[in-house]
């Protein structure tokens, strides 16, 4: 049984990602089970995952956000994802894929997930400025998915950009030191723009391509995409109520470069 550990931040294209590797023969995807507000993707196929659970804790009320599975999940996350991967391993299947963003779990559970001999790692990455302003329409509007947001400019702040640019890094650097620390394999580095906004197939190529022991697909099984780009400015300084002053203010600070710049590169996980 092995494990596909998504690694990214908000707005990155991780739920679409998630979509089309969960397609593929053999996985099981479940998406943000860690989160602390719900264990988001236990109704995906089928709900097995989410009846599995409710037969372990012996509760068939439980749901996704129920507060007993919140509870139960986040006091040993390492059993919670044990017993996950029994319910896969019950259906005949043979990978488990999550994602894991940052501030969902303590760092030491961080590590243990990501040390794992049979953990693959994925990072996903999004330029910093578009992500940002895509979180914040998002927060602003409470709308996350498959709503066209393009007419809605938010207003942004510079410092608190910067703070979250930093949190990004910051997080991103506690995964590639970890990394390290345990001499784990490197880690597979998606994007959204070369991979999310290029459709399914760049994703599977991708995925073909790497050392994670994916099948080759059926030809003739297609795989569907539920990407739906709810922003359609090129320019996000266009998406940006603000934008030529904001533009302006990120020269003044320095931060011009940062704020179309990935949060990770390859060379942040070493040679």
């Amino acid at each position: 049984m092995r494990r596909l550990l998504l690694v990214s931040l908000k707005r990155s294209g991780t739920n679409w990602l998630q979509d089309i590797v969960s397609q593929i023969p053999g996985v099981l995807g479940l998406r943000e089970i860690f989160n602390p507000r719900g264990a988001f993707g236990l109704r995906t196929g089928n709900s097995i995952a989410l009846k599995h659970l409710r037969n372990v804790l012996q509760d068939q009320t439980l749901e996704e956000a129920s507060s007993n599975l919140m509870s139960w999940i986040h006091a040993d996350p390492l059993r919670a994802l044990s017993e996950l991967e029994h319910c896969a391993r019950e259906h005949g299947l043979n990978r488990v894929s999550f994602t894991l963003f940052a501030d969902q779990l303590p760092v030491p559970a961080v590590a243990a997930l990501l040390s794992h001999p049979r953990t693959d790692v994925v990072i996903l990455t999004r330029a910093q400025l578009p992500r940002y302003v895509s979180l914040l329409k998002a927060r602003s509007l409470n709308v996350w998915k498959r709503q066209d947001t393009t007419g809605f400019k938010p207003v942004v702040d510079v410092r608190k950009f910067a703070t979250e640019a930093r949190h990004a890094r910051s997080w991103f650097n506690t995964v590639a030191t970890i990394l390290k620390q345990h001499q784990a394999p490197r880690p597979l580095i998606l994007s959204y723009e070369q991979h999310v906004l290029q459709g399914s197939s760049a994703l599977l190529n991708e995925l073909r391509q790497s050392e994670l022991g994916f099948p080759t697909c059926d030809p003739k099984r297609e795989i569907g995409s539920s990407f739906f780009r709810q922003d359609l400015n090129d320019n996000v300084i266009d998406a940006i109520e603000n934008g030529p002053k904001f533009r302006m203010e990120l020269e003044k600070a320095d931060l011009l470069h940062e704020a179309f710049s990935q949060p990770v590169t390859a060379a942040d996980f070493g040679p």
